[in-house]
């Protein structure tokens, strides 16, 4: 069968990531991608809101500056995605960098925001690996900051959440503003 797929350019097509949202997977539930989504959501929502010590990020991206990659890798009849999420936080700041020395090598999840739809990388079981440098420019207008990485293999590709599945979820209210109290 030959399917005919439309590539239309319009304002859908441009609602890129704004903000990522990372939570540290230790306080959280085992879960991995065989749950369901509404299951994902509702142990980590529950989980944040219940649990004051559950350490988490929300950060606002800099367009066109992030970059995203899932790549499907099969080996022996086994498929696996290999999730890779970079982007900058600036400026530099001392405070900034003891908030990312404390998530610096820790497992984490993390959510891809959009207006339209959201989607979940990592898993507990399958977490991505949270690693940070500072980021040195020598042009007067680059970057100065510090550089994100996300890094993990699962079994599945990110789960795909509607805004409407997605904002139904009580968000802790803590997230937020961690990063902002500690400037």
């Amino acid at each position: 069968m030959i399917t005919t797929l439309c590539n239309t350019v319009d304002d859908f097509n441009y609602d890129l990531f704004s903000r990522i949202r990372i939570l540290k997977t230790d306080l959280l539930p085992n879960f991995n991608h065989l749950f369901t989504n509404s299951e994902v959501l509702s142990i980590v929502s529950e989980t944040a809101l219940s649990n004051l010590d559950l350490d988490g990020l929300e950060i606002p991206l800099l367009p066109e500056k992030y970059s995203v990659n899932s790549n499907t890798d099969i080996r022996n009849q086994n498929q696996r995605f290999r999730h890779k999420i970079d982007f900058p936080v600036v400026p530099q700041d001392d405070n900034l960098r003891d908030l990312l020395s404390e998530f610096n090598n820790t497992t984490v999840i993390a959510f891809l925001i959009r207006k339209t739809f959201t989607q979940l990388y990592g898993t507990t079981e399958q977490p991505l690996v949270f690693t940070f440098d500072e980021l040195h420019d020598s042009n007067p207008t680059g970057l100065k900051g510090f550089s994100i990485s996300l890094q993990g293999d699962s079994y599945a590709p990110a789960k795909y959440y509607t805004a409407v599945q997605f904002s139904a979820a009580p968000t802790p209210p803590f997230l937020a503003f961690q990063l902002a109290g500690n400037l």
